[in-house]
């Protein structure tokens, strides 16, 4: 049937011992990961592991204050940063020890900001720069300018260089003349 004990030993739960997280610097990066993060809080030393968004971030260095990562790579978002130590559980946000304690999050941004300039000759050949963040490097980096692939020439992490290619765009003139002759449009 039905086995029950009831073992004489005490647990208890202590926000003494329970890891805190008091920031996160950056608190975005890349897409493509790679960024250093820190996370800075108390109670940090042991066997730790740091997951974003469920994925890795590489353990770089550890004090008993402070954790050091590099991310991996994820789609643009918000996504939850998760702090467990072996000998201590998860870390909190602050000293927040409520049962629904939140988790401290990190943006991956591909962004695009400026696009100048904004107009070329429909043959092409005009260099144009994009500006925002998240950009990779020339080898995984392709911009499309109406279907047709720019040509890259040169990337960082918030600039775009390329050269547009022609364009096949047509004009389409439609005039229709009343019965003076009189074109209308």
């Amino acid at each position: 049937g039905n086995r029950q004990a009831t073992v004489p030993v005490s647990f208890e739960f202590s926000i003494d011992h329970t890891p805190m997280i008091f920031e996160v610097q950056p608190t975005m990066g890349s897409v493509l990961g790679g960024t250093h993060v820190t996370i800075s809080g108390a109670n940090l030393l042991g066997d730790i592991q740091v997951s974003i968004g469920g994925r890795t971030c590489t353990i770089l260095d550890v004090l008993e204050d402070q954790v050091s990562c590099l991310t991996a790579p994820l789609p643009p978002g918000f996504y939850p940063i998760l702090v467990s130590v072996n000998d201590s559980g998860i870390a909190i946000l602050g000293s927040n020890a409520s049962d629904s304690f939140p988790l401290p999050m990190y943006q991956y941004k591909l962004e695009i900001n400026i696009v100048s300039p904004a107009l070329s000759s429909i043959f092409g050949g005009q260099l144009v720069t994009i500006e925002g963040q998240g950009f990779g490097n020339v080898s995984n980096t392709a911009v499309t300018i109406g279907a047709k692939s720019c040509s890259i020439m040169s990337v960082t992490s918030n600039q775009i260089d390329c050269i547009t290619p022609p364009s096949v765009a047509t004009r389409v003139v439609t005039y229709m003349p009343d019965q003076a002759g009189n074109v209308l449009g």
